[in-house]
């Protein structure tokens, strides 16, 4: 199946909530979701030599949140926590790097913009809701 980024419309509830309760803009959340599953609930990414990465959000056991939230029992066919798994680790990177500038948060999460036609240019333009060409210039 081919997935859109209109798709992701279908967790706007779980999107909006984790928004109101950890402060993250639901654009945030949504580019992020895109990303990194597609929108895909219980999206699991390949082995990588720090286990499986999991859901929405696709947290593990690297990720910036409570041992709880890596749990696949506690996230596996919910998407509120799995939203949540993924908002949380957006505030603790917040923290992190002392800044609540969402754009620059999302560049910490995913790394610097190393191509124009790369998925985090694309993450960055759509979390400052600009024009995919304005900000490459």
């Amino acid at each position: 199946m081919t997935w859109t980024y209109a798709d992701l419309h279908r967790w706007n509830g779980e999107i909006l909530s984790v928004s109101g309760s950890t402060g993250v803009p639901a654009n945030v959340l949504k580019a992020i979701m895109w990303v990194e599953s597609r929108g895909m609930l219980n999206a699991r990414s390949p082995m990588t030599s720090s286990g499986y990465y999991f859901g929405l959000m696709q947290v593990g056991s690297t990720s910036s949140v409570p041992e709880y939230m890596k749990s696949f029992t506690w996230m596996c066919d919910n998407a509120y926590n799995q939203v949540l798994a993924g908002g949380t680790e957006m505030v603790n990177k917040s923290i992190a790097i002392g800044s609540q500038d969402w754009t620059r948060v999302a560049g910490a999460y995913f790394g610097d913009k190393l191509s124009p036609v790369s998925d985090t240019t694309v993450l960055a333009a759509a979390v400052a809701e600009v024009d995919i060409m304005d900000h490459i210039r």
